[in-house]
């Protein structure tokens, strides 16, 4: 993104902040290729279209809390990298193994966890 582009995607995230709609789809089509891009990078190729629309509908329902005088593809590439980190966590809680592989499978008819602890 050049400067050019930064300059009008800070000055329509700013307008958007304090509630022109009309804002709404230049907004869209500055930040649409930088997003794609940092999470082309940074997620699984698999995540990548699913983390770019998690990544714009959080910017656009929190684009009254973006402080204008703050750089607004900063704040935006912030929240790409959140939705990274939270399809992360997410993908490694899906992996955890079942608490019949950890723990073993309970013989059928045979005491069960909470008896076997009672003397």
């Amino acid at each position: 993104m050049n400067g050019d582009e930064r300059a009008r995607l800070q000055r329509s995230l700013s307008a958007l902040a304090e509630g022109d709609r009309s804002a709404f789809e230049p907004t869209f089509a500055l930040v649409l290729a930088p997003v794609r891009g940092f999470l082309g990078r940074q997620a699984a190729p698999g995540d990548v279209d699913d983390l770019v629309q998690e990544t714009l509908v959080a910017v656009f329902r929190r684009a009254s809390a973006c402080d204008p005088a703050r750089d607004a593809l900063a704040w935006i590439l912030g929240i790409a990298a959140w939705q990274v980190r939270t399809a992360r966590t997410r993908r490694r809680r899906r992996r955890l193994a079942p608490a019949s592989e950890a723990f073993g499978e309970l013989p059928a008819g045979g005491p069960s966890p909470e008896e076997r602890a009672i003397p």
